[in-house]
């Protein structure tokens, strides 16, 4: 089996198949975690509104890491922390049935096993990313990236749904253990990967934290293609976290659907997303890796304007609403395996796991602010108004695209040599 530019499709790439079927049972493992903490901490542990919200902080904050993590991820092999880091998390939720059953769990233990499961998965992620362009080639990332975008749509579909219906089933101590089992899984199929992982560089001074952190900053800040990359991302969350915040309440207080239909809706924009990741690697393949991006990018704000014009009766307003949400969730897609794929190629190997942090850096910075700013500009303008604002802003992310070279190229971007000459990270 081969694509249509004659590679051999990664479908039959031994070691990537290992590590993306790892990754979905992963996925899937983590969203049904995702339904099953918040009913341990209300429903078993009884936490008030206020202990809820700081568990959300806690489960937040070690996002912030991201920066010193990619350096840390510069300096090692990235396969022992995949490895590693997917066994921890696994025995941090694995623990909390035993703490229930000796009755011992309370809501302090909870914050821990939260805290550094997301401090572990902020590694994980870096080095995962930064793991990638030497498994499987430059040449096969946006197909390697589709693939796992891919996964993890399937995830976000299933995952919920399912972790719904285990935790009315059982108890919700006992369901975070498919958590636990995905990621044994995943840790198992990343042990068994036979490539070769090229050793982290040896020689030179290194670098104190802060100023390896520049230097990666910096790089991605130089580069002319990664530049726009990282502005898009950071101006496309900054939009779409309000939107996200908005839709619930939208729905039911203005467009008064049933509370229910919610979860549909977002389901739908999984379908959409599942489509998007399928179709991606055709998509370079034809038009070229930056116009794949730069239309992806742009419809991608586009098709979401259907749902602050919603309007009619329940179902209508809730189809125009839908099928934006399929159309959205296929765009999204498109745009991340595409701009992953820009972003491993242009980076050289020891410099993958910085410009992996200083994306997801751009890309979160502002989202709790744009959060804060969607409930209050709502409160002043109305729902409608406040998504259509928002909306409109997603569309703004194409144009650091635009003013770049990105839209005409037609090939992934070759590394340049490391700016790390005379220095490691």
């Amino acid at each position: 089996m081969t694509t249509v530019d004659g590679r051999t499709s990664l479908a039959r790439h031994a070691d990537f198949v290992k590590l993306w079927i790892g990754q979905s049972l992963s996925l899937l493992g983590a969203q049904i975690t995702l339904v099953a903490l918040p009913v341990i901490a209300v429903v078993l542990l009884d936490a008030t509104p206020a202990q809820v919200g700081l568990l959300g902080m806690l489960a937040r904050l070690p996002l912030l890491l991201f920066l010193f993590v990619g350096v840390w991820v510069d300096r090692l092999r990235r396969r022992p922390l995949l490895i590693s880091t997917d066994v921890g998390r696994a025995a941090l939720f694995a623990a909390l049935p035993l703490l229930w059953a000796a009755d011992v769990l309370t809501l302090h233990w909870l914050y821990l096993i939260v805290s550094l499961s997301t401090l572990m998965f902020v590694v994980f992620t870096v080095a995962h990313q930064a793991y990638l362009p030497s498994l499987v080639g430059r040449p096969q990332l946006v197909e390697a990236n589709s693939k796992l975008q891919m996964s993890e749509s399937v995830a976000q579909l299933m995952g919920p749904s399912l972790g719904g219906l285990l935790v009315s089933a059982a108890s919700a101590v006992l369901v975070v253990l498919f958590g636990a089992a995905g990621l044994v899984a995943s840790a198992i199929a990343v042990l068994l990967i036979r490539t070769t992982e090229r050793p982290p560089p040896e020689s030179g001074p290194r670098q104190s934290m802060l100023p390896a952190i520049a230097r990666g900053v910096g790089f991605v800040w130089r580069h002319p293609v990664l530049r726009p990359g990282a502005l898009q991302l950071a101006v496309f969350f900054s939009f779409a976290t309000a939107v996200e915040v908005l839709l619930f309440l939208y729905l039911v207080r203005d467009l008064h659907l049933p509370a229910g239909w919610y979860g549909v809706i977002l389901a739908i924009g999984g379908a959409g997303a599942l489509i998007g990741a399928s179709v991606a690697p055709r998509l370079v393949r034809r038009f070229g890796v930056g116009p794949s991006l730069t239309w992806s990018v742009l419809l991608r704000g586009l098709v979401l304007v259907p749902v602050p014009l919603a309007m009619g009766g329940r179902w209508s307003a809730a189809a125009m609403v839908g099928v934006a949400q399929f159309a959205y969730g296929a765009c999204v897609q498109v745009s991340i395996a595409g701009q992953a794929a820009i972003r491993q190629a242009a980076t050289p190997d020891d410099m993958q796991g910085r410009t992996v942090a200083t994306f997801r850096t751009l890309s979160l910075a502002l989202a709790p602010f744009a959060a804060l700013g969607a409930g209050l500009l709502a409160e002043a303008v109305g729902l409608r108004a406040a998504i259509a604002v928002a909306v409109g802003g997603t569309t703004l992310a194409v144009v650091p695209l635009l003013l770049s070279s990105v839209p005409r190229m037609r090939e992934l971007p070759t590394p340049p040599e490391s700016p790390e000459k005379g220095g490691q990270p």
